[in-house]
């Protein structure tokens, strides 16, 4: 019998991937169709197709001509059409490519493979198109990393244990890992005088919910003489309480949520960020598992330093974004960005050669041993992203994350697929 609550479930998932998803669960082609020697659409046709491990199959592949369909017919030009309006001349002033090119080359991606236009200028496809195979897309990034770890017999149990991050905490610090600390967790909506409370005692307060990832929801809230105010993850003011009650409901309705100290960055650090917020480093922990060992080394697969550097004209954060060599803790000369506001522009190049002239990340060696000590309770999850605040007293662990985003690292490193081309697909 399928209860209420369930019924609420089954439409919300039908709603978000069905109705609100424009695109499919991963890269789409007609070259699925017919045999192939490229060792890329194998990978990429068998990660779009774990994707629908936990779906009936005929359902999957109902749903997924159903995006296709949509994509092609519907949401393709009109997507290659804003980017165009957003990026083209940027490119064409840039590196000479003409938008003429530009628009021939991201509309037949976004239409023989479903590829986005704004992944497509991301990662500069409209140079090189026939490097597209080399990349992991955002609707891939998920089943990349399953089946990346099912080789090291990777169990859901430690999925769910990663991404709950009040027990996550409380596992890590009992192996001496600093975490942040939770001051309060609420599981669904109540009054919450005891929230105002918490911010004239903390001055400040963030909150998140308990599973999710990217900022989803997130805010941070503090008092004034007028009352309680507070700013979204992504840089919205909200300027009475009732906006911060308004986040907090909004933050409920996702999952359980935290409340953490809004912490402070390290003294050598914090003149960098825009109106003193937190500043951040991701390190991406990784297992090198060499034929012929018995066992796995942890080593530092990428790590970057993320800096808010400024609001955009509508009021969004933007960040500018150090990479760190995983050695040494230098800051290495940052990866072009195609950037099309000048204000924007500017402000990132000037946090970026600030930094640069600091020279290194403050305590990265120990940065780097509590990262690899946090992932060895993990041995079944090839690598995992950790996201630090360089504090005064050191670094403190905010989260891990199991599904982490690529992007970043293939700005700099190449396309993952790339470095897979050898690996016969089962």
């Amino acid at each position: 019998m399928i209860t209420g609550g369930k019924l609420k479930r089954m439409l919300r998932v039908v709603r978000r991937e069905l109705i609100q998803r424009r695109l499919p669960h991963g890269l789409i082609g007609p070259a699925y169709l017919w045999p192939s020697a490229d060792e890329r659409v194998h990978l990429h046709r068998t990660l779009w197709w774990k994707h629908g491990d936990r779906w009936p199959r005929p359902l999957w592949l109902a749903a997924e001509f159903w995006l296709w369909l949509r994509w092609v017919c519907w949401h393709a030009v009109p997507a290659c059409r804003r980017s165009l309006r957003r990026m083209a001349s940027v490119v064409e002033q840039e590196e000479g490519i003409s938008r003429r090119i530009q628009r021939l080359r991201i509309l037949k991606l976004a239409l023989f493979w479903c590829i986005p236009p704004w992944e497509s200028y991301r990662y500069r496809l409209y140079r090189a198109p026939n490097a597209a195979l080399d990349y992991i897309y955002d609707a891939e990034t998920f089943a990349y990393h399953v089946w990346r770890s099912e080789p090291l017999g990777l169990q859901a149990d430690s999925i769910k244990r990663l991404q709950d991050k009040l027990h996550l905490a409380d596992e890590l610090a009992e192996d001496g890992v600093p975490v942040v600390t939770t001051l309060a967790m609420a599981r669904e909506y109540r009054e919450a005088p005891w929230f105002e409370a918490l911010v004239k005692k903390h001055e400040r307060v963030f909150c998140k919910t308990n599973s999710g990832n990217r900022g989803a929801g997130a805010f941070s809230a503090w008092s004034t003489p007028e009352g309680i105010v507070g700013q979204t993850f992504g840089g919205a003011a909200l300027p009475e309480a009732t906006a911060v009650e308004a986040a907090w409901r909004e933050l409920l309705a996702k999952d359980g949520a935290l409340i953490q100290p809004y912490l402070a960055n390290h003294p050598d650090l914090a003149p960098l960020a825009y109106n003193r917020e937190t500043i951040t480093v991701r390190f991406i922990s990784q297992w090198r598992i060499d034929p012929g060992e018995d066992a796995a080394a942890c080593y530092c697969l990428s790590a970057e330093l993320e800096v808010p550097a400024g609001r955009t004209a509508n009021g969004d954060t933007f960040y500018a974004i150090l990479p760190i060599h995983p050695e040494t803790g230098a800051f290495l000369p940052p990866e072009p960005r195609l950037i099309a506001e000048q204000a924007v522009r500017d402000a990132v190049l000037n946090v970026q050669a600030a930094a640069q002239a600091l020279g290194r990340l403050p305590d990265w060696s120990h940065l780097a041993e509590l990262s690899c000590r946090a992932h060895d309770g993990f041995p079944d999850i090839r690598a995992i992203a950790w996201d630090w605040v360089p504090a005064p007293s050191g670094p403190v662990l905010l989260e891990g994350n199991f599904g982490w985003g690529t992007a970043a690292v293939q700005a700099r490193l190449g396309g993952l697929i790339s470095s897979l081309r050898n690996i016969r697909m089962r």
